[in-house]
């Protein structure tokens, strides 16, 4: 962000800010998350950027989610969603399709969450990106499907993804949705 300042440089002063709402979120401060991302609106919808509203839409729709703000939340991820995609920001896009599936999950639709998860799931198996973010994907489907009285899961394959897993701070997350 200071760089960004010395530089005069608005656009870079907005997606390092979007960057650190992220953190916030990540650390579970889900107040300063939102309040950053309100900030940073008035400024993204002025330079209009395309990359920047999608990674702040995003990031700003994930903090409403972890509020229970789901209507509002649905729209910004959707909204970032959008701009993500057209920018091809595969990584952004996956995180604001995959907290479109936890919060349809959350609301008991759980059609629309697997439909998610399966959207995430392509995504980066289709660019070989982040397979661990995939594996995640993957134990949340399942979830949903037993959810859904879809009782077809093949529990050796979820271990597997678990087994799998390079990223340590997908293991709770993995071994809650396998044992749920």
């Amino acid at each position: 962000v200071e760089l960004s300042k010395l530089a005069k440089n608005p656009l870079g002063i907005s997606i390092s800010k979007a960057y650190l709402t992220y953190m916030h979120t990540l650390r579970g401060e889900i107040s300063s998350a939102c309040e950053s991302c309100q900030e940073l609106l008035s400024s993204v919808e002025e330079y209009g950027d395309p990359y920047i509203k999608g990674t702040v839409y995003s990031h700003y729709g994930g903090a409403l989610y972890y509020k229970g703000m789901f209507e509002e939340a649905e729209k910004y991820l959707l909204e970032g969603l959008t701009f993500c995609n057209r920018t091809a920001q595969v990584g952004w896009e996956s995180i604001a399709t995959a907290r479109l599936g936890f919060m349809s999950f959350d609301r008991g639709l759980y059609s629309k969450a697997q439909d998610y998860h399966l959207q995430v799931i392509r995504l980066l198996e289709g660019v070989k990106m982040h397979p661990s973010w995939g594996n995640v994907q993957k134990t949340c489907l399942a979830k949903a499907r037993v959810r859904a009285n879809d009782r077809d899961v093949n529990l050796a394959e979820l271990f597997e993804y678990y087994e799998n897993n390079k990223m340590r701070s997908y293991e709770g997350f993995m071994a809650r949705n396998i044992g749920d």
